[in-house]
């Protein structure tokens, strides 16, 4: 509870300091800080230990995540506020996270995403967890790409209904979205949970993504197997995992 009041502080802080800079309007001012203060409690949980310092990080980590949403979702890829927003990045944080975070803009600006933008979240977790120096706890105790690639499924499926109506990019807009489904139904909870200490509020975003997915299979596609034990969605699973596009 410590570490996510101290995240949920940091972002918003920071959230305030630039505000200004990033263009906010009075409209947009309580859906920006809200979001940055959602993405630190849910980053919180990627911390490796309880210090008040990966708190801190995750709450700054949020911040860029938030603003990164701004630049690219809300003003459309506004080139002279990727400049403001890579200037602060290489200022205030070390230089492998800022580089993921300028190369991941100009990827999707220029349409090279793999996995129906999936990869987003791959890119998305180095930063978050380089920021909050548990990137390698994590590798050596879990499948960091899978979990990259699940993550942003739980973004896609909980934020479908919103990016559908802004014509955002979105994996269930793919004719692959069964395989994201079903990969997201196989994820493990549990084993997540027993990684990460502080994960409480994280977990509990990955099952309610779960629960929706349940119903988007049954509404979409009629028929909800049994996705943990079937072969298919092993293999599929695996071939996301290797890299197969």
């Amino acid at each position: 509870m410590f570490g996510s009041a101290i995240a949920a502080g940091t972002a918003f802080i920071w959230s305030l300091r630039h505000q200004t800079a990033l263009g906010i309007t009075q409209r947009e001012r309580r859906r920006y800080r809200m979001k940055s203060v959602h993405l630190a409690l849910c980053y919180a949980g990627f911390a490796a230990n309880r210090s008040g310092k990966a708190a801190w990080r995750a709450g700054q980590a949020a911040f860029y995540c938030c603003a990164y949403d701004v630049i690219t979702d809300w003003r459309n890829y506004d080139q002279e506020a990727f400049i403001w927003f890579k200037n602060l990045l290489q200022r205030e944080i070390p230089g492998r996270s800022a580089n993921i975070a300028v190369r991941l803009y100009e990827d999707e600006r220029n349409g090279i995403l793999d996995f129906d933008g999936l990869s987003r979240g791959v890119d998305a977790l180095e930063f978050v967890t380089g920021m909050m120096e548990s990137e390698q706890y994590l590798r050596d105790r879990l499948d960091f790409h899978q979990l990259g690639i699940v993550m942003q499924i739980v973004d896609d499926v909980l934020d479908l209904e919103d990016d559908l109506r802004s014509n955002e990019m979105n994996c269930l807009s793919s004719p692959r979205a069964l395989l994201y489904l079903q990969t997201l139904l196989a994820f493990d909870v549990c084993a997540l949970r027993q990684v990460l200490p502080n994960s409480q509020l994280l977990c509990r975003v990955v099952r309610s993504a779960q629960k929706k997915a349940e119903k988007l299979v049954q509404i979409r596609f009629g028929v909800l197997e049994n996705f943990q034990t079937s072969v298919a969605i092993q293999t599929n699973r695996y071939a996301i995992k290797s890299g197969a596009k």
